[in-house]
C-alpha cells in the first residue's frame, strides 16, 4: 500500500541525480525487492510505492546479496494486480539474480521455459509479458489479447551453468530493447508491439501461465519506468538494491535515495 508519506517522497525526489548513476529517476521505480527476509510470507518493496509480495511455495537460500527465494518448481512470487505496475507505452528496466539448480529445458521458443518476471492472463491470444528462459536463451514475449500484437525479443544464445549466479536485466527505449546478462550488452532488437495497458493479473517472479516455472534462486527484483544505461545496469548488478538504495531504519520514513559510491 502506499502511504502519505511515501506519496510525498516520491513527489519531492521525483528527479535525483545520484553520484555513480547517470540520472536516476527515484519518482520511476516501480519496485525493488531485496528478497532478503529469510523468513514469513511477505517481501517488502524497498522502492517508493511501498509494496508487498507474497511468497507462495517459497524456500530461502543464500542469495547474491544476503539472502534469495529458492523456488522447487512449484514457488511463485506474487506482487498483487495494480495499476502502478503497468509497463504500458513507456521506456523500461527490469533486472533479477537467477541461480540455475536445474537446466532448463531445450526447444521450441515458448513452448516451454524457466519464468524470471511475467504478468500474464493465461495461455494463448491473452494479455501478457513474460520474460523467461525459453528456447535457447533470455526471451521477452509480449501479447494483446486476439493476437493483435506478438513479439519475442530474444538474448543472444545462452546456457546457464547450474548453482551460478547471473545478473540479467532488459531495458526498452523506445522501440529498441537490449538484454543485459552481468551488466554487458547480451542482444538487442526492435519490437513494435505495445505491452498491454490492462494486464488482468499479478505481477509473478518465478511463474507464469501454468507449467512455467523456475527451478533454482533468484534475488534482488527491480522494475523501473526509465531505460537505464549499459553503466548503469552494471552498478546496479555490481552493488545491489541496498547499494542503490538508502534505506532507513525501521520507524523512519523508507526509500529516500541517497548519494552512492561509483563502482570501481
Amino acid at each position: 500500500m502506499r502511504t502519505a508519506s511515501t506519496v510525498f517522497l516520491s513527489f519531492a525526489l521525483a528527479f535525483v541525480c545520484v553520484p555513480g548513476f547517470a540520472k536516476v529517476e527515484e519518482a520511476e521505480i516501480i519496485y525493488a525487492f531485496p528478497l532478503d527476509e529469510g523468513k514469513g510470507e511477505t517481501a517488502a518493496d524497498v522502492g517508493p510505492n511501498g509494496l508487498e509480495a507474497v511468497l507462495d511455495r517459497v524456500e530461502w537460500g543464500d542469495g547474491k546479496f544476503g539472502e534469495a527465494v529458492s523456488l522447487p518448481g512449484n514457488g511463485k512470487v506474487d506482487i498483487a494486480n495494480d495499476p502502478l505496475l503497468s509497463l504500458s507505452d513507456t521506456d523500461f528496466t527490469l533486472a533479477i539474480w537467477t541461480n540455475y539448480a536445474e537446466d532448463p529445458p531445450q526447444g521450441a521458443r515458448g513452448s516451454q521455459g524457466f519464468t524470471l518476471i511475467g504478468r500474464d492472463e493465461g495461455g494463448g491470444g491473452t494479455n501478457k509479458y513474460i520474460w523467461w528462459y525459453s528456447g535457447a536463451g533470455i526471451d521477452f514475449h509480449v501479447n494483446t489479447a486476439g493476437g493483435a500484437g506478438v513479439d519475442w525479443i530474444d538474448s543472444d544464445p545462452w546456457v546457464p551453468d547450474l548453482d551460478v549466479w547471473y545478473h540479467w536485466a532488459i531495458v526498452r527505449e523506445g522501440n529498441g530493447y537490449t538484454q543485459y546478462l552481468d551488466g554487458k550488452d547480451f542482444g538487442s532488437m526492435d519490437a513494435a508491439t505495445d505491452i498491454p495497458e490492462e494486464i488482468n493479473h499479478d505481477v509473478t517472479l518465478g511463474w507464469s501461465e501454468g507449467p512455467f516455472f523456475f527451478v533454482g534462486l533468484l534475488d534482488e527484483a527491480f522494475s523501473s519506468r526509465q531505460a537505464l544505461s549499459e553503466d548503469d545496469v552494471a552498478k546496479l548488478a555490481k552493488l545491489g538494491i541496498k547499494g542503490a538504495l538508502a534505506v532507513e531504519p525501521a520507524g523512519k520514513l523508507p526509500s529516500v535515495w541517497a548519494a552512492i559510491k561509483s563502482a570501481q
